[in-house]
């Protein structure tokens, strides 16, 4: 029974970590990167695709922003802009 329970667990927490696997660019805030309301599901990190399917600028203004990978979709898709100084790794 205790086997049982650790796997269900597990499995749980392995789960939990697919579901934030994206995050969409909304602008929502200040269009700054490291405002988690300009983000449908949070500030992007090294495991997550930062979207951008808006006309709206994102603005890296610091070191070390990152994420997974950038996907640029659509027509109307958004601009990254950073500026002197800033960094941003996509791993």
């Amino acid at each position: 029974m205790r086997v049982r329970i650790v796997v269900c667990i597990s499995l749980i927490l392995c789960l939990a970590g697919m579901v934030r696997a994206d995050t969409q660019w909304t602008a929502g805030t200040n269009n700054l990167w490291n405002s988690t309301g300009n983000w449908s599901n949070g500030v992007p990190n090294a495991t997550e695709k930062a979207q951008f399917a808006s006309s709206e600028v994102c603005i890296v203004d610091f070191e070390g922003a990152i994420a997974k990978y950038i996907a640029m979709d659509g027509a109307g898709a958004g601009h990254l802009r950073l500026v002197d100084g800033a960094e941003l790794s996509v791993m």
